[in-house]
Formats: C-alpha cells, structure tokens, sequence
C-alpha cells in the first residue's frame, strides 16, 4: 500500500520552513525517493504548500476552486504509483471537525493510500505569544474582531486551546488533549514531533519521520522562513508573562 504524508503544523512550529525545503527538493522527492508532492490544493506561491486543499475541506472563506480541491488531489495521485506529500498547517483544524477527516480519509483509503499525519507541537514559553501576534496579524487582515489578552489567556488556561471569534480554527496548547481527540476520529497514524527539541535541526527530523535516511540528495536553506518579529512593547511583556504561564500548565 502506497503512502501519503501530512505534514500539519501546529501553527509556529517552522511550518513555512519545512514547506520551503520541500519547495527547493520536491524534484530530489520525486527522483531519488518516489515521493510525490501534488499540485491540486496549491497555491499559486513561490513556496510550495496545499492551503486550498485544507481550506476546502475547512470550509474556510479563503478556499478557491480554481486551485484545487479533494477531488482533483485524488484524480491526480489515484495512478501516480508514487508515495505522496502534502504540507498545510490548516489541516490541524480538522481535529474538531471529524466529518469532514472522515470524508478525506475515505476518498485517500479508497485509492490504496495509508494516511501518515505528521505534526510538530511546541514546548515552551512562547508558544501562546506567538499565536497571540499571529492572530493579530489575521485580526489586521479583517478575519476577526481580536480579543483581548486577557480573554485570550483565560480561554486558553481553561481549554487548552482558542478557537477565535467568527472562525472554525482552533489553536491546540494542550498536546495531550490534542492527540486523544485526534486520534479518536482518524484512522490514520499520527507522528508527533517536539519543535523545540528539534528547531536546530528541523530538516532532517522532518526527512527521518518520513522514513528517509540519506540527506546528501538534499539542499538545505541557510534561513529561517516567517520568523515571527514582535514589537517589544508593554502588550508584549505582559503576554510574554501569560504565555509562560500557560507553558507551565501544558508543557510536556
């Protein structure tokens, strides 16, 4: 049985990187690995990654048809003869919707494919600091009306994850929470991956969860891609402060 591959986020865990290795190797993939990195559910952008195809089966209002969706992805891979990889960190919000995995996992499996999600969780202090900017870059863009950061941490401290107001997205802290609902909906694996254990030496754990050993084939990018930067002001300190708190609640 052939395999595919689902790289997943979590959201701030060098998913913009690795979507940039696999742009600058998806032909090394192909060649010297036999594995394939599809074109339906692409963007048109200069760093590979299957948005739309997360988007589609999110319901998100940034999908577009003329980009791909499910059922192009698999009447392109349905004859490839090739392992498959996909990357989106949008498929972690599929984790609270589990008719819409069902409906994926079905049209995969029905076409001979085992399904491997692979995700990086992060472990440490600044983990609810970053999502926190990333929402407000997302609340600037108009998506959403954003809370403030008090609100934020409470929902977070209590849940384990925030779900922004007028979106289905949800941003897991909570890796235990995360993995036991997951892994009740999905009949695929699921590899977890520590970011911060691994963030020096993000490539290669990402090529040895893919079950690939030999990193010669391989370029590797000198730069980190979509650093977050912060304007170091008193909102900063003061969700630097909460963000460690919620590390210590939900670390593992």
């Amino acid at each position: 049985m052939r395999k595919i591959f689902i790289h997943m986020g979590w959201h701030k865990t060098g998913s913009t990187s690795i979507q940039y290795f696999i742009t600058i190797n998806h032909l090394a993939f192909k060649s010297f690995f036999n594995i394939y990195v599809p074109r339906a559910g692409r963007l048109p952008a200069e760093i590979i990654n299957h948005h739309n195809l997360a988007w589609d089966l999110t319901k998100d209002k940034r999908y577009n048809p003329r980009h791909g969706n499910l059922q192009n992805l698999v009447d392109e891979i349905k004859n490839c003869n090739k392992d498959v990889l996909l990357t989106a960190e949008d498929f972690e919000f599929l984790v609270n919707m589990p008719e819409q995995l069902r409906l994926f996992e079905e049209k995969i499996n029905q076409i001979n494919y085992k399904i491997y999600y692979i995700y990086y969780y992060r472990n440490n202090s600044t983990h609810a600091l970053s999502i926190y900017n990333l929402l407000k870059y997302f609340s600037d863009q108009g998506f959403f009306k954003l809370e403030s950061i008090f609100k934020f941490f409470i929902k977070v401290y209590k849940n384990g994850f925030y779900i922004p107001p007028e979106t289905n997205w949800t941003f897991y802290f909570d890796k235990k929470k995360f993995n036991n609902k997951f892994n009740k909906i999905t009949n695929g694996s699921v590899i977890e991956i520590d970011f911060n254990k691994n963030k020096e030496n993000l490539f290669n754990s990402f090529l040895k969860n893919i079950k690939i050993t030999e990193s010669k084939k391989f370029q590797f990018p000198t730069n980190k891609k979509n650093v977050t930067k912060y304007e170091k002001n008193l909102n900063y300190y003061l969700m630097l402060f909460l963000s460690k708190i919620i590390h210590i609640k939900y670390k593992v």
